[in-house]
């Protein structure tokens, strides 16, 4: 795709439109199938029109091509202009050193690790929401999921409470990202009734971080995410933090909460296949360490396939800023392209009968998506959602709280889902379903089936099979681990043998599989328990460095740690 490389050639095709508003209609009405159709009509690369806009579209492997090269000839400057300055943070427009700055500074707030150190009171959100909810009450699922997104996103966030003010953040950030996707025009940012809820919002969360500044929530041992963007120092100034937590927020309710109303969804559609969900889910959160999502392959299967034949965002929108070549195509400088990767989910070439919702695709022995190529839910290459990890621990928090506190039916079993712009993709009509206390271990009156083994080997989609650094130590009865009112400057993970806990509430005991440090090494505090080996003791000890990469280069948790420092070794 070098510039020496550019020839002219053919034109490239154009999807056939309407007189003055082109494609606009049935894009915003079909997004998905409007790419999937045209990509099998025209090819891979292709010309779409919108008012006073005509944009080549880029789609498939093509478009994979393209963003694993790093968008050569191409940049996004411009293009998501109001996100930028009514959100106050610049992630989608930045390239080169400086995206990698922010986007770096970003890693440890919008990581797995800080998510899940809240899965309690994210599952509370969906247990005091269902506390009003009548026995055969009929929910709409996407305001639901939605909703319960925005109340747990905002626990990650920070222990003061936004409830009060999740109207305003609703509303400012639905009005902000539909200007970004040019949904709406940008006019629209300058309605009183919208300046008013993002002065509102902007407000909660400058007394929130305030609040955080001051030490407010010293005596919590867990990093929120405010207290993850303050460890950046200076790096990311008061409006950089702001805008990271207003995204989280906007984006947990308009993107979360839809991801977790397709999969609810699909999973009733598949009464078989939610049998096992139910039962893995069941097993999982009767531990006493709670729910490892790694270890629950029923259920992660199935958000997989949900993020594959749902991918809220049907296009990532980039400007030619020099004439370039692509797939044969001459592209002129200053062509708006609309790259496409996710096409590649819905052909035959890739997937087994690739229109039908089928999570044991993801499952061994099929496991047809382990080819991450071929996977693009959250965009491919430096600008890939740096999210995933949060996202995937809301969105199965919450779909597991709800299925262990409610029983969930389709007012209309038989309903084909149709799709439009909203400004991601979402239902063209509601969702309805009906809400009943949940007995347990029973789906529409079944008993659930057995599940799978938990304590099986981690999956697959996770990146690493073993830890870089895994050194095995040992440590004799009555050694000190780590001593209360001291730094923690290591995690440890005990592979075998006793450990105790003391603290001024008692004391417990630690036992294989357990993680000591944590908490401390993310917040930078000291320990609050002193941690004695009770027996001879068998651990990894990884220190803070290590760890903190594990978090932020490989999205891994404390949890995911400990699982593969446990993994069999050569020898054993």
């Amino acid at each position: 795709m070098r510039k020496a490389s550019v020839r002219r050639t053919a034109g490239i095709p154009v999807v056939p439109g309407r007189p003055f508003i082109g494609n606009t209609l049935e894009f915003l009405d079909r997004p998905l199938g409007f790419f999937i159709d045209a990509y099998h009509t025209h090819g891979p690369v292709f010309r779409m029109s919108v008012p006073m806009t005509r944009a080549v579209v880029v789609a498939g492997e093509a478009a994979e091509q393209v963003l694993r090269a790093g968008a050569p000839n191409l940049e996004r400057t411009g293009l998501f202009r109001p996100f930028a300055e009514e959100v106050g943070v610049d992630v989608f427009e930045r390239a080169g050193p400086e995206h990698r700055r922010v986007r770096g500074l970003l890693r440890l707030p919008y990581s797995k690790q800080v998510a899940a150190q809240f899965v309690a009171e994210m599952a509370q959100v969906v247990d005091d929401m269902a506390d009003h909810w009548h026995p055969g009450e009929q929910l709409d699922l996407f305001a639901v999921a939605s909703k319960l997104a925005l109340h747990a996103s905002m626990a990650v966030v920070t222990p003061m409470s936004l409830r009060d003010w999740a109207e305003d953040i609703s509303r400012a950030g639905n009005a902000v990202m539909y200007a970004a996707f040019r949904l709406l025009p940008e006019s629209t940012l300058k309605i009183p009734g919208y300046r008013r809820a993002r002065l509102r919002m902007q407000q909660v969360i400058d007394e929130a971080i305030a609040r955080h500044r001051r030490g407010d929530f010293g005596d919590d041992p867990r990093t929120y995410m405010i207290d993850a963007c303050l460890q950046a120092g200076g790096a990311l100034d008061h409006a950089a933090i702001r805008g990271a937590c207003f995204y989280a927020l906007a984006g947990s309710e308009i993107y979360i909460g839809r991801l977790v109303g397709f999969m609810m969804f699909e999973l009733l559609k598949n009464p078989r296949f939610f049998e096992r969900v139910v039962a893995e889910v069941d097993q999982a959160w009767a531990l006493d360490n709670g729910p490892e999502f790694r270890r629950m392959p029923y259920l992660r299967a199935a958000y997989f396939e949900t993020l594959r034949c749902y991918p809220l965002i049907p296009a990532f929108p980039y400007r030619a800023n020099a004439d370039t070549m692509i797939s044969g195509h001459a592209i002129a400088n200053g062509q708006l392209l609309l790259l496409v990767p996710h096409i590649a989910h819905f052909t035959g070439a890739h997937y087994d009968n690739p229109l039908v919702f089928d999570p044991m695709r993801h499952l061994p022995p099929r496991r047809e998506s382990a080819n991450e190529r071929l996977f693009a839910a959250f965009g491919l290459g430096a600008h890939a959602c740096s999210a995933q990890g949060m996202v995937e621990q809301i969105a199965l928090t919450l779909v597991c709280a709800l299925i262990r506190r409610v029983r969930l039916e389709p007012v209309r079993p038989s309903l084909r889902l149709q799709l439009r712009m909203t400004p991601l993709i979402a239902p063209h009509t509601p969702i309805l379903l009906r809400a009943h206390p949940r007995g347990a271990g029973h789906i529409n009156g079944e008993t659930s089936l057995t599940p799978p083994d938990f304590h099986g080997p981690t999956d697959w989609r996770h990146g690493l099979t073993k830890l870089p650094h895994q050194t095995v130590v040992s440590a004799q009865a009555g050694t000190v681990l780590q001593t209360a009112g001291e730094p923690v400057t290591q995690l440890v993970v005990i592979l075998a043998g006793e450990v105790a806990a003391e603290s001024d509430a008692g004391t417990f005991i630690l036992r294989a599989g357990h993680v000591i440090g944590e908490q401390g090494l993310l917040k930078g505090s000291l320990a609050r328990v002193t941690y004695r080996a009770q027996t001879e003791v068998s651990m990894v000890v990884l220190s803070c460095q290590e760890f903190v990469e594990l978090v932020t280069q490989h999205d891994l948790t404390a949890a995911d740690i400990a699982a593969l420092a446990m993994q069999p070794r050569a020898g054993e």
